[in-house]
């Protein structure tokens, strides 16, 4: 076998129609919508200007070992921290950004959680549980595990569009992505045409682009050019 290396690509795929398409027109947005979505940028502003020099002030010991990712969820002030174990299921941690307060969450559908994000405008948490290939679904509003949602293969990281409510899902090793409706939970797959191994995402909301960056693609492959 042909040794490994780092082929850095990027795909761009056109949220709109869920295909990899070259930079076309832009759809208009809901004026609601872009509202919502700008209140939320000058929070996040004003919140990185207020941190500047801040020191730690407090350690908080997660429900579970081996943390391993976190998202903090903007409407409700929580941050969801995911603790990653391979022989049992995953659990949650919910920390009270007022009080620093850890709450557990479980989900024994859920293994090895690998990506966290939360849409801030449907107040909705999304964990990508990479050794059993599904998201979990949790509701910011009490904390409550919804569903499962069946994904592809071993899913490493995870991007939100709040101004379309769609959930992107990078699978490592089916070598596609997977689109969630956040309205429906349904979902619908992108195959990356001559990739490998997404390993990353990254939403533009205001273009309604996504991009995906792949890694580690075998140099006996004959896709590789």
């Amino acid at each position: 076998m042909a040794p490994r290396q780092d082929m850095r690509r990027n795909t761009v795929v056109d949220t709109a129609r869920n295909k990899i398409d070259l930079p076309g027109s832009v759809c208009r947005r809901a004026f609601g919508t872009w509202l919502n979505l700008f209140v939320l940028v000058v929070w996040v502003w004003l919140a990185a200007v207020s941190a500047r020099g801040q020191t730690v002030t407090a350690t908080v010991n997660t429900a579970f070992g081996s943390p391993f990712v976190a998202a903090v969820n903007l409407a409700t002030n929580q941050i969801l921290v995911a603790s990653s174990a391979y022989s049992s299921a995953g659990g949650l941690t919910v920390i009270d950004g007022a009080t620093n307060s850890p709450a557990p969450i479980t989900d024994p559908n859920a293994y090895s959680p690998s990506a966290v994000v939360v849409n801030p405008v449907t107040n909705m948490m999304y964990v990508a549980n990479r050794n059993s290939n599904n998201v979990t679904v949790i509701n910011g509003a009490n904390d409550a595990v919804i569903t499962d949602i069946p994904v592809g293969n071993y899913p490493n990281a995870m991007a939100v569009d709040p101004v379309t409510n769609k959930i992107y899902v990078a699978n490592l090793d089916s070598g596609d992505v997977t689109v969630i409706d956040g309205a429906t939970n349904e979902t619908t797959t992108v195959t990356l045409s001559n990739e490998f191994e997404p390993v990353a995402l990254a939403v533009n909301p205001v273009t309604n682009k996504i991009y995906v960056s792949n890694q580690s693609i075998s140099v006996d492959r004959k896709s590789v050019v």
